[in-house]
């Protein structure tokens, strides 16, 4: 499997914020933080990219099932 260091960190980051919205109730800003994102911004750009929804979109659909 050819991924870079980087990617792969990136990776295990947005899946524990996955998790970390699926089964808490935290904010955005502390999931984002909590994972390594200084920058709150950042963080919901690169989750929008990962998984094509917002936090909170993807909160709200995880809700549901």
């Amino acid at each position: 499997m050819e991924i870079s260091p980087s990617d792969y960190l990136a990776i295990l980051r947005m899946e524990q914020a996955k998790k970390l919205l699926k089964e808490t109730d935290r904010q955005v800003k502390e999931i984002s933080q909590a994972v390594g994102y200084e920058d709150t911004h950042v963080f919901m750009r690169r989750f929008k990219k990962y998984t094509g929804l917002t936090p909170g979109q993807y909160r709200i659909q995880e809700s549901e099932t």
